[in-house]
């Protein structure tokens, strides 16, 4: 799937460990926070950083990630934005193109919800997981 939305690179995070595979990376986009910051260094092309964008690793991975962005250039502050009006049109019309596709693994209704939280703490999502309310 990641590699049909265009990366050019896939690591397979459940059966490779790519901070010992010798490969160096410009960019680390964290979204799954199983690594320490010390492996993903280890990983990392010169210049390179990592940016934390996991909530799996609770409060203590963002706030250790935040604290080392400020002593180490290779640690980026965890990703966060505050979306504006002009933000909205353009997530708007990009959709409306097809520029950006969201990618939805399942659908469940209002009343599903006990089992969408159980589907989603499998950690086996492969996209957005969706609550509709008719």
């Amino acid at each position: 799937m990641v590699r049909a939305l265009g990366a050019d690179h896939v690591v397979d995070y459940t059966n490779e460990d790519f901070t010992r595979s010798g490969n160096r990376y410009d960019l680390i986009l964290d979204n799954v926070a199983n690594q320490s910051f010390s492996a993903y260094r280890r990983a990392l092309a010169k210049g390179g950083v990592v940016l934390p964008n996991s909530g799996h690793g609770g409060m203590s991975y963002v706030m250790k990630a935040a604290l080392l962005s400020i002593f180490m250039r290779s640690v980026g502050r965890p990703f966060m934005t505050r979306p504006s009006h002009e933000d909205f049109v353009t997530l708007k019309e990009m959709l409306e193109t097809g520029k950006l596709k969201p990618v939805i693994d399942r659908t469940y209704t209002f009343p599903e919800i006990p089992e969408a939280i159980d589907y989603v703490g499998t950690n086996r999502a492969r996209g957005k997981v969706v609550i509709t309310m008719k």
